[in-house]
């Protein structure tokens, strides 16, 4: 059986080849041990025939690497046998130690691979490999200076570090290093300090070869987490020069590289991370962002290293205080709001990261604490516009609330309780005791008074944020639910304060889609005929906006009142005065909201129900486009499709798509920049899934297109955009419809090339060689 496998591997058939030689991994288990002592030596040779090739097939890598460490494992497993084992093995081994005198990275990496998956197989077959190869890659690294021929050496080194670490395992925090436990007369413990010297003495250099860097940076990495290999002040070395790349490299493959073996690291023993790496980064960090001549870029670059290896809580609580920290002095200093934007993402993202960890709820009395009363104490001063203060600042308010929501849905039912008492004292009650504030007698809290300055009306969201995360509505501390959102919608009625008024709307929603009794139809239909009032009567925005909230409530759960309701929004698109606010509100019904009205904040989302409004609204849609008398009816018309379009998946846009291309392709001769980019979106999307519904109005589509980049349209993001798309069409779209277009587009695209952004003028570059290829 095994001489006719050995056939099989022999053919020139790929498919045969790659069968015969997976037939054997799966076969070898069941096969005498004695067959492969006779004919192993001849089988491991059929195998690396396709791996040694001058053009090896990518399929067959991976299974005749798999073969070889299978039959390399089954030949090793008995220590009595192990002359027979050597004899099976040494041809191959040898083989591969020619082939790496060569230094050519044709034979080198296939030997790489070929020695690693033998010494991989048993504690033998590694000692054997290592013994044999270990000393010659020493030698040949002090012989060779050329960086090519080092960077190879490295390679093959790397992959007997990986064999050993797959055989012997990894290192963990509470082991006692044992020096003589697996390292006898291993050559790679012996030259220890000779390793370690090499892979150093590369990362210090100058970057020349980007490769060279990365490759000393995995081998240090998998130096220290080897069982039983390096000593603790050993290990500790490496994670700080590792550490010290990411204080001086922008390299990003190289910074990759380096947090990819910390990560590894950190797995193992945490507090080497946090006391050696967070702080190295933490100082890579100024108060601001113009600080010392630091870039924002250079930035981006650490925050992205702080999130990539914070992979335990123990590291995300050693960053969370200098992080809360450079926060708190960068809006004191009230300079650089991009920075401080930067900062909060970062601590967003992490806490993200960290979600459905039983200790996440810690971060209320930690950073959750200090960002609500670092809030407040902006807040306070009545006459400050939140523009003049950082903290307040809307992005960094959202960014706030949702690391506050964070927090506060991963509590249990009992901890969501104690701290929503907390969190109402606060907002409804002005009691800041529970935050360590104390104001002044003359200055009053109340964010949630539609009197209150817009300062104080800026924190709203965090409130709003605690309200719609609660696991039910039973868990707030509201006399009733009808009688907390009377107090809501009045407040909302009467507020100027756009922040304010959205998330009185989120609360509103919140507490409706989470009302589980009778009594709440009877409240939405109470509060429907009052609304309506104030919408026709007052032409109040306000009452629109809880109207819209209140459907919105009702279309995630696809309860059958939306219709009715959604009909109502659809007349009022034709109003003089609220008809354009109408319109943008099929934004808010089908977005995904990330403060409220998810899954992740407990509310009752129906299965499908964007398919079922989409399915709904849209024929109205188009009805009410088609009986438009005004300009501004139209453009209403073409607004509602656009926002409702946008939100869908793109399996319910393709649907929906070819009785609408029409409307759309007007909709790109609207002012309003927010609808096109919209617009532009839904093209992006169409020409790549939907390519054959677009593909007959491809020359009226371009005309409009074109229009977009020129100087005229004063938008970036616009012109960028539209390039997009143009550059889509000849990519996409069948060669017959594109080439006749072909000569006056790249004519035209030329206007694009002398733009005064470069990002335009990059991606008129990409959009003109998609069409020269025409």
């Amino acid at each position: 059986m095994l001489s006719h496998i050995i056939k099989r591997c022999d053919q020139r058939d790929l498919d045969e080849s790659t069968n015969a030689i997976e037939t054997l991994t799966a076969c070898i288990p069941i096969y005498p041990v004695n067959d492969f002592f006779a004919i192993g030596a001849k089988l491991l040779n059929a195998i690396k025939i396709e791996l040694f090739n001058d053009d090896p097939d990518p399929s067959l890598k991976e299974p005749s690497l798999e073969a070889i460490k299978a039959i390399a494992k089954v030949t090793t497993v008995d220590p009595k046998r192990e002359s027979d084992a050597l004899s099976v093995l040494k041809y191959l081994v040898n083989d591969c130690i020619q082939l790496l005198s060569e230094l050519n990275e044709g034979n080198v990496k296939p030997s790489s691979l070929v020695l690693r998956a033998i010494a991989s197989a048993s504690p033998f077959a590694y000692c054997l490999v290592e013994n044999a190869v270990m000393p010659k890659l020493l030698r040949q690294y002090e012989e060779k200076i050329d960086i090519s021929d080092r960077y190879l050496l490295l390679c093959t080194m790397i992959a007997l570090i990986q064999a050993r670490k797959i055989v012997y395992g990894t290192s963990d925090r509470s082991e006692e290093f044992d020096p003589n436990e697996t390292n006898h007369s291993s050559i790679l413990f012996s030259h220890k300090r000779r390793i370690i010297d090499i892979f150093v003495f590369i990362i210090k250099q100058p970057i020349e070869h980007t490769e060279v860097h990365v490759m000393a940076t995995l081998g240090l990495g998998q130096l220290c987490v080897l069982k039983s290999y390096l000593r603790k002040d050993e290990r500790t070395f490496c994670v700080q020069e590792l550490s010290k790349i990411l204080e001086r490299e922008n390299d990003r493959k190289l910074r990759a590289s380096v947090e990819t073996s910390l990560s590894e690291i950190a797995t193992l023993d945490s507090t080497l991370i946090s006391n050696i790496t967070m702080p190295i980064l933490m100082k890579c960090l100024p108060e601001f962002s113009s600080n010392e001549g630091s870039s924002l870029t250079d930035l981006k670059l650490t925050f992205e290293s702080v999130r990539n290896l914070c992979v335990s809580f123990c590291i995300y609580r050693t960053v969370e205080h200098d992080l809360l920290q450079k926060f708190m002095n960068t809006c004191s200093h009230n300079k650089d709001q991009k920075y401080a934007f930067e900062i909060i993402s970062t601590l967003l993202k992490l806490i993200q990261a960290r979600e459905n960890e039983s200790r996440l709820s810690e971060c209320a009395k930690t950073l959750v604490h200090n960002l609500i009363s670092s809030t407040a104490s902006a807040a306070k001063d009545a006459t400050i516009a939140p523009g003049d203060a950082i903290i307040l600042n809307s992005d960094i308010v959202e960014t706030i609330s949702l690391i506050v929501q964070a927090v506060f849905r991963n509590m249990n039912e009992e901890e969501q309780k104690e701290y929503a008492i907390k969190i109402f004292k606060y907002f409804k009650d002005g009691d800041l005791s529970e935050f360590g504030m104390i104001f002044n007698n003359d200055i009053s809290f109340c964010p949630l008074n539609a009197n209150t300055s817009n300062a104080q009306a800026a924190c709203v969201p965090i409130f709003a944020a605690v309200v719609s995360a609660a696991h039910f509505n039973e868990l707030l501390p509201i006399e009733s639910d009808a009688y907390f959102l009377d107090f809501v919608v009045n407040e909302a009625l009467r507020t100027t304060c756009e922040i304010q008024l959205v998330s009185f709307c989120r609360i509103l929603a919140s507490i409706l889609n989470k009302w589980k009794n009778k009594d709440r139809d009877n409240y939405i239909q109470a509060h429907e005929k009052k609304l309506k009032f104030c919408v026709e009567n007052e032409n109040s925005t306000s009452a629109l906006a809880l109207y819209i909230w209140i459907t919105k409530a009702l279309v995630i759960q696809s309860h059958k009142d939306y219709e009715e309701m959604t009909d109502m929004i659809l007349h009022w698109m034709n109003h003089p005065v609220i008809g354009k606010k109408a319109s943008y509100g099929f934004d808010v019904l089908t977005i995904n909201d990330l403060l409220c009205l998810n899954k992740q904040c407990f509310a009752d989302v129906s299965l499908l129900y964007k398919q079922k409004f989409a399915d709904y609204a849209l024929p109205k849609l188009l009805d009410v486009f088609s009986k438009s008398i005004t300009k501004d009816q139209r453009s209403n018309s073409l607004v509602a499709t656009v926002c409702l379009l946008k939100n869908m998946p793109n399996s319910i846009l393709i649907d929906q798509f070819p009785p609408l291309i029409h409307l759309l392709i007007e909709s790109l001769s609207l002012p309003d920049n927010v609808l096109k980019l919209s617009t532009l979106s839904i093209f992006q999307s169409a020409l790549s899934d939907a390519t054959q519904c677009i593909e007959k109005h491809t020359g009226t589509l371009l005309s409009k297109l074109l229009l977009l980049i020129k100087p005229e349209e004063k938008s970036m993001n616009v012109r960028a955009a539209a390039l997009r798309c143009i550059g889509l069409i000849p990519v996409k779209v069948s060669r017959d419809v594109t080439l006749p277009l072909a000569k006056d587009t790249i004519k035209t695209l030329a206007i694009a090339l002398d733009d005064k952004k470069r990002i335009v003028r990059r991606q008129a570059v990409e959009c003109r060689e998609h069409w020269y290829c025409v």
